[in-house]
């Protein structure tokens, strides 16, 4: 009987071990865009994605697709919020409140380098920025591919987008670049 089993837990831990190895390819496509649901966003002020968006260390690589446009590196934390009702807010900083409502540290020096801004557009636009994301890849079908750490700039987010929850941390050069793109259109003045 033992003899009957080896064989079966061979062919288990085989298929098992392929899809792992096999859960990179799975979540990308032959571009490097995750494979996302295709989702229609409607006009609801109960969508709502934040971004945290966190620097390369100095001297690590760069994102590609960004160093193509010419702008300047953003080289501090960024958070970004938006909301289907649309309210836009950015804070940017190294205060550890950019990243961490929670934060305890008001002892540090960089405690009060934070700023902050909004913006308000209508839901209509803030449908269509979201869709935007949402095409690009925002809501992975596989949400297992886990960066390496802090080699490139990575965002951090969570959401709820049509009733569909999501989150996750990544250094996926379309989605980086995409929230690189949209903090220069708006907050421009404000970046570092």
């Amino acid at each position: 009987m033992k003899s009957a089993l080896r064989p079966l837990c061979f062919c288990v831990a085989a298929i098992f071990c392929a899809g792992l190895l096999g859960c990179q390819n799975l979540a990308m496509t032959e571009d490097g865009h995750f494979r996302s649901e295709a989702i229609l966003v409607d006009d609801s002020s109960l969508n709502w994605v934040e971004f945290i968006y966190l620097p390369r260390k100095t001297g690590a690589v760069a994102n590609p697709l960004r160093e193509q446009t010419g702008r300047k590196r953003i080289s501090v934390p960024v958070r970004l919020s938006l909301l289907g009702s649309g309210s836009i807010s950015m804070k940017i900083g190294t205060s550890e409140q950019v990243v961490n409502d929670f934060a305890t540290g008001s002892d540090a020096d960089s405690w009060n380098d934070m700023q902050e801004d909004r913006i308000n557009i209508s839901p209509d636009m803030m449908r269509q920025i979201l869709q935007v994301f949402v095409d690009e890849g925002l809501i992975p079908q596989y949400p297992a591919y886990l960066p390496p750490p802090q080699k490139t700039p990575q965002i951090r987010y969570v959401g709820k987008i049509q009733g569909t929850k999501f989150g996750m941390q990544t250094d996926n050069p379309f989605l980086v670049k995409l929230v690189e793109d949209f903090l220069h259109t708006n907050f421009e003045p404000l970046l570092r």
